[in-house]
């Protein structure tokens, strides 16, 4: 019955849907490279993940770079549109609510900035973005990238090399291509800026624990590790046993303190692992509840090292130069999702398996030998 369903949602949009769109949506050609500085305002769609934001910053600053005077907007989603608040580099957040009403407000908020350009950075999505991207500058230049089907949404549309490259540096080919902008690795460093408030909040909370960020000077053995538990699906999801495992080894064979952190979802998994550590040298993350992206953020920038599932925290932690242990499936294609531009290592499950495949055995020699390096 599922495929008979999903056979006739194919055969509504080719043959109904498509054909409509194209008689009303009016977008033709245009050549590149544009002139960014003939622009006044950019608008990025960027209304997925918070790591999709992450690896997005760099891009932020570059454009500010080529024309300092254009206003840059972000289209993003309630998960990652904090991570925008204090960036520079961004003038206009608009968040993309799933509140019909909420989402009206914010396309018509939009549509009033008059965006001259429209840059459609979400990959997997190229209908409502289309979609989005007429709606809020019909007038304007609209680029996406994709199958040739979805070229009448657009006036450029992109075929990019992927599969061999970081997805910051695909951004970056992107913006060459646009703009004709070069684009070196060397200029793609990410970065999530943090306010004072987050940096004050997470400052308190290590003190009160006698942990100290390896930002500033002191003792090196108050230094603490992040772990996060969490993963966005099944397959990158670490098992109760490697978490009590990792924080075990962690404690006792590396004698390092550990804070916990977790996704809102998993803050009970969060408090039960902690009080089930085997050491005094864990804590949690916030003690109760759950933080900020800010806060973790924050508290991720001060860390000796990070260990974590394939999650944004990889991202964050890429940004904040902190060395990051990651724990990878070959189920995803990981290489534009690598960590970038830090120090890191990576645990990579057997052929076909998930992350919670991996032996606990080959957890400890990893573990040992990442964090004894630095």
């Amino acid at each position: 019955m599922n495929t008979f369903v999903r056979w006739l949602e194919r055969l509504a949009r080719h043959a109904i849907v498509y054909p409509l769109l194209r008689l009303f949506l009016h977008n033709p050609a245009v050549g590149l490279p544009l002139n960014i500085t003939s622009l006044h305002k950019i608008l990025i769609l960027r209304y997925d993940r918070i790591g999709d934001i992450v690896v997005t910053s760099p891009i932020f600053r570059l454009i500010k770079k080529a024309n300092p005077q254009i206003t840059l907007g972000v289209l993003a989603s309630p998960s990652n549109a904090e991570l925008l608040l204090h960036n520079p580099y961004v003038d206009r957040v608009h968040v993309l609510h799933s509140n019909w009403i909420a989402l009206a407000r914010q396309i018509v908020s939009a549509h009033e900035e008059r965006y001259d350009l429209v840059l459609n950075f979400i990959f997997n999505r190229t209908t409502s973005g289309g979609l989005l991207a007429n709606c809020i500058a019909p007038r304007g230049i609209k680029i996406g990238q994709g199958a040739e089907k979805y070229r009448f949404y657009f006036n450029v549309l992109l075929q990019l090399s992927r599969g061999s490259k970081h997805m910051a540096e695909v951004l970056g080919d992107i913006l060459t291509a646009v703009f004709g902008i070069p684009v070196n690795k060397e200029d793609l460093s990410l970065e999530i800026p943090i306010d004072p408030e987050a940096e004050t909040l997470v400052g308190e909370y290590l003190i009160s624990r006698g942990l100290r960020s390896r930002l500033k000077k002191g003792k090196t053995l108050n230094e603490y590790v992040v772990f996060n538990l969490s993963a966005t699906d099944a397959v990158r999801r670490i098992s109760g046993e490697q978490a009590q495992f990792i924080l075990s080894v962690l404690a006792r064979e590396l004698s390092c303190n550990t804070v916990v952190i977790a996704s809102p979802s998993d803050e009970a998994w969060r408090t039960r692992v902690v009080k089930n550590a085997e050491s005094r040298r864990c804590w949690s993350f916030p003690e109760a509840g759950h933080a900020r992206l800010r806060e973790i953020a924050a508290l991720v920038r001060g860390a000796r090292a990070v260990v974590t599932p394939d999650t944004a925290v990889v991202h964050l932690a890429s940004a904040a130069k902190t060395p990051v242990l990651g724990l990878f499936t070959p189920l995803l294609a990981i290489t534009e999702w690598m960590p970038f531009k830090v120090k890191h290592g990576i645990v990579l499950a057997e052929e076909g398996l998930p992350v919670s495949s991996i032996p606990t055995d080959r957890l400890r020699f990893e573990l040992k030998k990442f964090l004894k390096k630095g």
